[in-house]
C-alpha cells in the first residue's frame, strides 16, 4: 500500500555574490554552465538527471564540491561560493540566495510517497500510528 505525500519541485539556487556572473534574463542552462556547483556525489537518479540536462544543453557542470546529502549541499551553498540544485522547500528560506525554478529541466519534479507492507503494519503498530498521522497532516491545507 502507499500514501501519496506530494510533489517535490527543484530550483537552481545561486548566491547573490555569484549573480554578477549571470547575464540578464538568462536561460537556465546558461546560468548553470557558468557557475561552480555543489551537488550530491555518486551516480544516482538525481545526478543522472543533472548530467542528462547538461548533455541536452551541450555543457559540462563545474562540480567543485560533491556532498553526501542535501543538507551538506545547502551548507556549502550558504558559503556563497557555489550554486546548487535543491528542493524548492529547502531553497525558499535561504538568505542571499536567488532561486531559479527547474521547470525547463525535464525530470526535476518528483512524486513522494510513503510505501508499506500491510503485514508489517500488523506487527509494528508504531508504523500504523505514523501512517495515520501523516494522512491527517496531508489532509490539512497548507
Amino acid at each position: 500500500d502507499a500514501l501519496r505525500l506530494g510533489r517535490i519541485d527543484f530550483a537552481l539556487c545561486v548566491p547573490e555574490k555569484l549573480m554578477k556572473r549571470v547575464s540578464e534574463a538568462p536561460a537556465l542552462s546558461d546560468v548553470m554552465k557558468t557557475l561552480p556547483m555543489a551537488t550530491i556525489a555518486g551516480d544516482g537518479q538525481f545526478r543522472s538527471q543533472l548530467d542528462a540536462f547538461a548533455k541536452r544543453n551541450r555543457f559540462k557542470f563545474q562540480n567543485v564540491v560533491e556532498c553526501n546529502s542535501q543538507s551538506q549541499v545547502q551548507s556549502f551553498l550558504a558559503t556563497g561560493t557555489v550554486a546548487a540544485v535543491l528542493p524548492v522547500r529547502l531553497a525558499t528560506n535561504l538568505p542571499h540566495v536567488i532561486s531559479f525554478p527547474m521547470n525547463e529541466a525535464d525530470g526535476f519534479r518528483r512524486e513522494a510517497a510513503m510505501v508499506w507492507l500491510p503485514a508489517r503494519l500488523a506487527v509494528m503498530t508504531e508504523l500504523e500510528a505514523v501512517r495515520g498521522e501523516l494522512g491527517k497532516l496531508l489532509a490539512k491545507p497548507v
